[in-house]
């Protein structure tokens, strides 16, 4: 949150009431800030269980490369029971000593073609093939992130969330101008930068 520069002692929250007129109500700036800042809910430390390590790797597409390690989403998937235990002991180990294997940092970049046709160096792209295990890792810490993060997150975000978008938001700015519409004698300004 940015601290305001202009030294106000109060600030006025401008509230639209049902008779189309504003009412200004004086705020402190610690109750401004407990009003706009919401309460983040306990932490508690992140411990990756075995049932979701071994849900996880079950459901590990087999079509996917493997990355520098040699360990394939194939391997995961088929023995997932046997070697769930033993990476949800690593994943617990990196966590607490907040450490992560130096083999599962590496990656691989592999040139791709763009085109079927190959006439030179630009018909190639570069792909980085990252550790299946990290990508796993890192999809279990995500979860925890995000059960974390959500509560906190504006309402109003559509950008970089699951299930939003562009149109989203776009339809919902649109309901809340014909809703203030609707009212007689209101009128709505659109300013549009390109």
């Amino acid at each position: 949150m940015h601290s305001c520069a202009f030294g106000l002692k109060t600030a006025h929250l401008l509230i639209n009431s049902s008779s189309s007129s504003y009412t200004f109500i004086p705020v402190s700036p610690t109750q401004l800030h407990t009003l706009a800042t919401p309460h983040p809910p306990p932490l508690t430390p992140l411990t990756i269980k075995e049932e979701e390590v071994n849900r996880l790797f079950k459901r590990l597409n087999t079509r996917k490369a493997t990355g520098p390690d040699s360990v394939s989403p194939s391997l995961l998937k088929h023995c997932a029971n046997q070697l769930s235990p033993v990476f949800t002991d690593i994943f617990n180990t990196s966590l607490e000593t907040c450490h992560v294997p130096a083999c599962f940092k590496t990656s691989a970049i592999v040139p791709v073609p763009k085109k079927t046709k190959i006439t030179g160096l630009n018909d190639y792209r570069p792909v980085a093939l990252t550790s299946v295990v990290m990508k796993s890792f890192e999809r279990l810490v995500l979860s925890y992130l995000k059960a974390i993060t959500d509560p906190l997150l504006d309402p109003l975000q559509f950008a970089y969330r699951t299930n939003r978008s562009v149109d989203d938001a776009v339809n919902m700015a649109l309901h809340v101008i014909l809703q203030h519409l609707d009212s007689p004698g209101s009128y709505a300004r659109i300013l549009c930068g390109l």
